[in-house]
């Protein structure tokens, strides 16, 4: 008899999912067709041999392409989801694939950076401008922004 709930077999495939359609060290990755062009056998790929660059470079864009698309469904998921056991599986996997969030309650609003949703009166003048609460955290993949964060802010309402 099996301890596993139908909730831990989801969040099983989840992380199963996301490690090898994301890569966690794993040298299948990039797809067996690229890694027999990395590896020199000019039929992996259609092209000369002269050209393996070129279709290693078209493999690598095209895995990093649906890694986009990957990362944005789970992205989706953790937004909407309500368990909080799969949300931490999700947060987890993301960030062990180099997807961070960035929660930037108390610093001082940039519109640069940041997406003001609401504003709240200040309690006191050193309170203006600075974000008072995270609605939704920002996002960065690898170090690029992939979504700013949207944030409620202290001042006068606009």
């Amino acid at each position: 008899m099996s301890s596993r709930t139908p909730i831990d077999v989801l969040v099983a495939r989840v992380r199963l999912a996301v490690r090898i359609l994301l890569g966690s060290g794993q040298p299948d990755v990039l797809g067996a067709a690229d890694c027999a062009v990395r590896a020199g056998d000019p039929r992996a790929s259609g092209t000369p041999r002269g050209s393996r660059g070129e279709a290693a470079a078209a493999a690598r864009g095209t895995v990093e392409l649906e890694r986009g698309k990957l990362l944005a469904t789970l992205i989706a998921v953790y937004d909407q989801e309500r368990s909080r056991t799969l949300r931490g599986t999700i947060r987890q996997t993301l960030s062990e694939v180099g997807v961070e969030e960035h929660d930037p309650t108390g610093e001082r609003f940039d519109p640069e950076r940041h997406v003001a949703t609401a504003r709240v009166p200040a309690e006191d003048v050193a309170q203006e401008g600075l974000i008072a609460a995270v609605e939704l955290t920002g996002l960065r993949d690898r170090r690029n922004e992939i979504r700013q964060p949207r944030v409620v802010v202290y001042g006068e309402q606009a």
